[in-house]
């Protein structure tokens, strides 16, 4: 084989073990899908005669804490999972007619953006998958407590 023969296998091999390094690579750093669960509670608080927290709420009784002070019953009214693709809304129903509000803005930075919309307030999020955040709304005496957990 002549040394031209033997430099064009060579570099051929080469270049194809640095394109299947590069498309691997590409495969690997693919940005994660625009899509994102979203597990919502609705929790009622109200101030009764007894302290009364439903047992379904155990796992985050120490985020309900804050809320502790001006009111000591806490009930899960609604629990619901919604599966939001990139700009996709989706709606939960809360206690007095009114709705809470996701809508999928993207991912970015291994973190999840996204829009919720509660009576009277609207707010732009970024958090960390696993995350949970709170967001309350008076309804009455009672105030209506949106837990919102992002996967």
């Amino acid at each position: 084989m002549s040394q031209a023969t033997r430099a064009t296998r060579t570099g051929a091999a080469w270049l194809a073990a640095t394109l299947t390094l590069l498309l691997a690579g590409a495969a690997v750093a693919a940005p994660p899908p625009a899509k994102a669960s979203f597990h919502v509670q609705v929790i009622e608080a109200s101030k009764g005669k007894t302290p009364k927290i439903d047992p379904r709420l155990n796992a985050i009784s120490r985020q309900l804490k804050p809320f502790k002070g001006q009111f000591n019953q806490f009930m899960l009214v609604r629990e619901q999972t919604l599966g939001l693709q990139l700009r996709q809304s989706g709606k939960v129903a809360l206690p007095g007619g009114a709705f809470f509000g996701v809508t999928m803005l993207g991912r970015a930075g291994g973190r999840v953006r996204y829009e919720i919309q509660m009576p009277n307030s609207r707010m732009k999020r970024s958090v960390a998958p696993g995350a949970r955040t709170l967001d309350v709304s008076r309804n009455g005496a009672k105030l209506t407590i949106v837990s919102t957990a992002v996967r």
